[in-house]
């Protein structure tokens, strides 16, 4: 007969006096002594059942963790590709209450990007740092970006050093951002993996303000074009798939 509760019996003797005559052992007693033979179950887990026990706990941590870990990556590229998505739209909107409507301003391409940005933009963001070289950039090459296939099918650079066509920047955030029709945005700068749809996403300026690429494309074509089951690098149409889907990868996102 078991009772949970003291530790009646201090020592073997006792422990065995105790068990010969009235049969009763309490639990932390049968844990440290031998009642010789009268008492003598024990509680605990064998090496082995130890071992399985780990084995089956590793082989379902194999299984959930690279999914959970995806799913974090996700949530962590979604809420930076949100937030400068505002920060780059509030900027936008400053500078159309200082500088009139969108429409009326002086075009890029008749004053020099570098003009162009120092007028409507740079005043309206909060400390954003030029750079002029991928070097300077921080950068390994100048065609870091690659599709998820692998390639650098038309990919840009970090700069365009051959006219004043186009500005590079860093947000104070660390995001890199390269304006010039387009706006490309690399959420993380320099850091991996640099891959379309991943950390590397698209922009245009529109009088609408700040837009995804491909924005004015129909919802179907986008989920048929930037999809895993079609064979397109998801360069220009990931973070338009993304606002469709009410700012989330769904399991069709090509990640």
């Amino acid at each position: 007969r078991l009772r949970g509760g003291g530790n009646r019996l201090s020592s073997c003797k006792a422990s065995f006096e105790g068990c010969k005559k009235s049969k009763i052992c309490y639990n932390s007693d049968i844990m440290h002594h031998n009642c010789n033979g009268v008492c003598m179950k024990r509680f605990g887990f064998t090496l082995a059942e130890v071992l399985i026990t780990l084995g089956i706990i590793g082989i379902v941590a194999a299984m959930t963790m690279p999914v959970l870990i995806g799913n974090h990556q996700k949530n962590v590229t979604i809420n930076r590709l949100k937030k400068v998505y505002t920060i780059l739209n509030q900027a936008y909107k400053l500078s159309e209450s200082e500088n009139s409507d969108y429409i009326y301003w002086e075009k890029k391409n008749d004053i020099g990007a570098t003009n162009f940005f120092n007028k409507y933009w740079k005043p309206y963001l909060n400390g954003p740092s030029v750079c002029t070289s991928y070097k300077e950039c921080g950068y390994a090459e100048e065609f870091p970006w690659k599709t998820m296939k692998g390639d650098r099918k038309n990919s840009v650079g970090v700069v365009d050093n051959a006219s004043d066509n186009r500005i590079s920047f860093f947000l104070s955030d660390g995001t890199f951002v390269s304006m010039s029709g387009a706006i490309y945005v690399d959420i993380n700068g320099p850091q991996k993996p640099n891959i379309y749809g991943k950390d590397f996403f698209v922009f245009t300026h529109t009088e609408r303000g700040v837009m995804p690429g491909q924005y004015s494309s129909s919802e179907e074509f986008i989920k048929q074009r930037c999809s895993k089951s079609h064979n397109y690098d998801a360069a220009t149409c990931s973070a338009r798939l993304i606002m469709i889907d009410n700012w989330q990868m769904t399991d069709d996102y090509p990640w």
